[in-house]
């Protein structure tokens, strides 16, 4: 993860800007792989339902919430990618 944040800094110090954003295409997209491997790693083992010390299951507003988050960092880093193969 610190390599591209360096390139981003080296690049924008040198006033390169397309070669610092595409470094951060690259840092972003590494985060947002790494959170979706997380989430999708803790899904399948069960980890997705809390439950209370009652017993009732609670979350299902904060899950909503992060699974949205995620798909939202996840459009955010596909729309440059897609743009740079065109």
């Amino acid at each position: 993860m610190v390599p591209p944040l360096g390139v981003v800094g080296v690049c924008a110090g040198q006033g390169q800007w397309e070669m610092a954003l595409g470094a951060f295409v690259l840092f972003a997209s590494n985060m947002v792989a790494m959170v979706l491997a997380g989430t999708l790693t803790s899904f399948a083992y069960g980890y997705a339902k809390e439950v209370a010390p009652d017993g009732a299951q609670v979350g299902a507003l904060r899950r909503r919430r992060a699974y949205t988050a995620i798909a939202a960092g996840l459009v955010l880093v596909l729309m440059p990618l897609v743009a740079s193969l065109g």
